[in-house]
């Protein structure tokens, strides 16, 4: 029997990962990490923000961040 390591994980494999998924669910994902992640929208929420308002607000932030990743910036 093979011995998995769950905890480690290496860049092919989560690529080969990614590929097995529809790749608009991965999109969506994405997105919602880095508006949860590299945003203010939870603080924005936090604030009373409706959702839709929140989600406007950091859009361009959110792009900015997915097209530097697609670059390979951070």
């Amino acid at each position: 029997m093979e011995n998995h390591h769950f905890g480690l994980y290496s860049p092919v494999c989560v690529s080969y990962a990614a590929k097995a998924l529809d790749e608009n669910a991965v999109r969506l994902a994405v997105t919602a990490h880095i508006r949860h992640t590299e945003t203010n929208y939870d603080d924005l929420l936090l604030r009373g923000f409706e959702r839709r308002e929140a989600r406007s607000t950091v859009q361009a932030d959110v792009k900015l961040t997915v097209d530097a990743w697609k670059h390979g910036s951070s």
